[in-house]
């Protein structure tokens, strides 16, 4: 099976349990996100082996493009960020849907007095058209992914924007040209 905790920055891929966003794939199936210069991959397994490869059913791309951000947020810090584009999408399209269900009951209990986590990954994107706003909700599944989720996000988004060039070109007043 393949272990989120031996993620390699060269092959960047983790595998989770996916909650909500895609309509035709149950809830909690394991889902691989993977990148490249182009798009963001969701391979849907057939079958998870305990040896060899696992065999892909179906892939989902996402032009990168497309892509707002990817974030590893707990439940409290959703509350928090209500303004961002993340917890606006969240609300928008995933409020009657099975991601919605669980974290709209989650940020209600309120009865307890241990607070308890969730991790989340959240990949937020627009649709066919700018203002149409997607979210993939997947559940991190243990603490210790929460770090390794965090570099996948942050790799991701640092080959999205590559550093700037140092400006080098000066014109014949000595001033630099941007």
């Amino acid at each position: 099976m393949y272990n989120n905790l031996k993620y390699k920055s060269s092959d960047p891929k983790i595998r989770l349990m996916l909650l909500g966003g895609i309509p035709n794939i149950t809830k909690w199936e394991y889902l691989d996100i993977r990148y490249d210069n182009e798009f963001l991959y969701l391979d849907r397994l057939a079958d998870i082996k305990i040896f060899g490869k696992d065999p892909i059913k179906e892939t989902y791309k996402i032009p990168n493009k497309r892509v707002i951000t990817i974030e590893v947020l707990t439940n409290e810090e959703i509350k928090v960020k209500e303004k961002s584009v993340i917890a606006r999408g969240l609300i928008g399209s995933l409020v009657f849907g099975p991601a919605g269900m669980i974290l709209g009951g989650m940020s209600g209990i309120g009865t307890t007095t241990k607070v308890q986590t969730t991790p989340y990954l959240i990949i937020a994107y627009t649709g066919e058209n700018e203002s149409d706003i997607q979210n993939l909700v997947f559940w991190a599944e243990r603490d210790a992914f929460i770090p390794i989720c965090k570099l996948f996000a942050a790799e991701y988004e640092a080959s999205r924007h590559p550093k700037q060039e140092v400006i080098q070109k000066k014109d014949s007043d000595g001033n630099y040209l941007l």
